[in-house]
């Protein structure tokens, strides 16, 4: 079964079981009931607080991506950072769905649903992606998998994703937030953009093109560190090397390396 029939199929039972519980009572027994049953492990709480709206929370299925035959199934989730979800801001409409900030409430050493049982601090930043219809959410999937085939890389050339979640008839893939946006590639030192440069070889190395290079993908950190991000365009790809890939030739002139790094 594909991610987007599991999306499907399982949308139906967690509407009518977990959905739109906008009373904190309601919340705290679905929690007690949930902590005994295979299906609360795999379960995440997701709020949305937006202005002048009444909070909506839902909990939804973490999935598991598809993965090539006799491969361990990809997983792009912190273990050590699960909790709950709060989204208090819509940012944008993207490609596939609107996009909120927020953050993740994170709990040690419980699953996702025992979150009710208290959080540590200091929250986390977040991103969502959301999608509700089926050709968006086939989008949003394709990124989730691209994502989780560079695992490897997340928090460093790439965000780091903190899951895909299905249910309630929407699709969602929570990555980390708070970096600035780049305004123009220039404003980058050279190290800086060298940096790039290796983090998009390490995805080709990874076997991912990502297929939309420009200064509003490239994110810098509070400590000057910058990443590629948006992997919506990406695709598989069998790098050729430096000297053949047209994307890697492309970068060169891009991040203005061509006379080497």
């Amino acid at each position: 079964m594909s991610v987007l029939d599991l999306a499907t199929s399982r949308a139906a039972n967690l509407q009518a079981i977990f959905c739109a519980s906008q009373h904190e009572n309601q919340v705290l027994r679905s929690c007690s009931v949930l902590q005994d049953s295979t299906l609360a492990a795999r379960l995440v709480r997701i709020t949305f607080s937006l202005p002048n709206t009444p909070p909506v929370t839902h909990y939804l299925e973490r999935l598991t991506l598809p993965s090539p035959a006799g491969a361990d199934p990809p997983q792009i989730h912190d273990p050590e950072l699960e909790g709950a979800f709060g989204f208090t801001e819509r940012l944008e409409q993207g490609i596939v769905g609107p996009v909120f900030s927020g953050t993740l409430r994170p709990v040690k050493g419980a699953r996702s649903i025992n979150s009710c049982a208290g959080f540590l601090t200091p929250p986390v930043p977040v991103v969502a992606k959301v999608a509700f219809h089926p050709a968006e959410t086939q989008l949003l999937l394709h990124e989730a998998a691209i994502y989780a085939r560079l695992s490897h890389l997340h928090g460093s050339a790439i965000p780091r994703i903190f899951g895909a979640f299905a249910g309630c008839g929407f699709t969602v893939l929570v990555m980390a937030h708070g970096d600035v946006q780049v305004d123009q590639i220039g404003a980058l030192s050279r190290g800086q953009r060298a940096s790039l440069y290796t983090d998009l070889e390490r995805l080709h190395a990874g076997g991912v093109l990502h297929g939309d290079l420009r200064a509003e993908n490239i994110v810098v950190s509070a400590t000057d560190v910058p990443s590629i991000v948006d992997l919506s365009h990406a695709r598989i790809h069998q790098c050729k090397g430096a000297a053949a890939c047209e994307e890697l030739r492309e970068a060169r002139a891009f991040f203005g390396l061509v006379g080497g790094l």
